[in-house]
């Protein structure tokens, strides 16, 4: 049974070590916390890939994790930036989630041409997982195309990952035809054919064949935009080679995060997506980047429960059990359910390292990861 779509959804205004000090209580206080409470377990650094890798350029490779799954008693995960003689995938054993961890590298030949992997999703019965990219660039030529890719594969075989909507052009196999119909469904009375420029950074399925994405940006230009929170949402069938994307992309939800009501950092942009199947809700990320420092990232995370997305009311902000908001001193852009009211956050701190006499510190080759759980 599909979920139906609403059409009339618009606006929604609402007025190797343990990191010491990843996440903070921050802003607005409470002493009885309304909404969902969330404890956090442990914040630590795991190894990429190997250090000291470079690229091309003598630069040094930063880990920068954009995207997270977790299934088959493992977490996969990817980075939005190339890892040299790598696809950009790599993994962990859920029983190493620990500091010092060493991802295992992902090498399957499928995932080696998309670039700029931004999320990952597990079906809502754990049959299949999904990978896009931002799809936040194209060039007249094919030569950006790679920038414009949605996979799906069965879980535990990633080998077997194919591209959904695909189409060829200039020899190379990609999803770009896909942006004409995301553009549209963004379309606004400032862009009545949608804007030419946006982002993707979320991706979840829910029950029913129904596929999400969600945008952090749009606007005119990738130095021209406004940061959003906005979830689009297409059906979807099985077909002989793959999944089918139906004809009926459309803005499910939009959300404009009330910073100063609940004394939060900002502008706030969404970051990732997860449907949470136990909690029949979708859990969210939203990321700020005032500045390439320490003090200039975070992220806060919002509980959707499934019946509020689809009637187009605000998500919940997930808050400490002392009530005030759960805020990383992270930028998160994963989310992955680990069970039992446990979920893995994955931290892209783009090529912020910290300082090494400060909490805050890592290494060009090492991640940062959080373990919540929820009360």
């Amino acid at each position: 049974m599909r979920i139906p779509i609403r059409t009339s959804i618009g606006l929604l205004l609402v007025a190797a070590s343990t990191l010491a000090c990843g996440t903070r209580r921050g802003g607005a206080s409470s002493t009885s916390p309304a909404g969902p409470t969330a404890e956090v377990e442990s914040e630590f650094l795991f190894e990429a890939f190997a250090p000291g890798l470079s690229n091309a350029s003598g630069e040094p490779v930063h880990c920068e994790t954009s995207a997270a799954a977790a299934t088959g008693g493992r977490v996969l995960m990817a980075t939005d930036k190339p890892i040299p003689g790598a696809t950009a995938f790599f993994s962990l054993s859920a029983d190493s989630l620990r500091p010092g961890a060493r991802a295992c590298a992902i090498l399957a030949p499928a995932l080696a041409g998309p670039e700029k992997f931004e999320d990952m999703a597990v079906s809502p019965d754990g049959r299949w997982v999904w990978a896009t990219t931002g799809f936040d660039r194209v060039r007249d030529d094919a030569s950006w195309d790679r920038f414009n890719c949605l996979l799906r594969w069965p879980a535990g075989q990633v080998e077997r990952a194919g591209l959904v909507a695909a189409a060829s052009r200039g020899g190379l196999a990609s999803s770009v035809g896909l942006r004409e119909a995301i553009q549209e469904a963004l379309a606004c009375e400032e862009f009545p054919d949608g804007p030419p420029y946006f982002k993707v950074e979320g991706l979840c399925e829910l029950p029913g064949g129904t596929l999400c994405l969600g945008i952090r940006e749009w606007g005119r230009t990738f130095e021209d935009f406004r940061y959003d929170v906005a979830v689009l949402a297409v059906h979807f069938t099985e077909g002989p080679d793959g999944p089918v994307l139906a004809d009926d992309w459309r803005l499910l939800a939009r959300f404009e995060p009330p910073l100063e009501a609940l004394g939060l950092r900002g502008p706030l942009g969404l970051s990732s997506l997860e449907y949470d199947a136990a909690g029949e809700r979708v859990l969210m990320t939203t990321s700020y980047e005032l500045a390439p420092t320490p003090e200039g990232i975070g992220a806060y995370l919002w509980s959707w429960p499934l019946p509020s997305l689809l009637d187009g009311r605000a998500p919940e902000l997930v808050r400490l059990p002392d009530g005030q908001p759960l805020r990383f001193e992270h930028k998160a852009e994963a989310v992955c359910a680990l069970g039992g009211g446990r979920f893995l956050l994955a931290h892209d701190d783009d090529r912020v390292l910290g300082d090494s006499a400060a909490a805050f510190h890592r290494l060009p080759h090492q991640g940062a990861l959080s373990i919540i759980r929820f009360r």
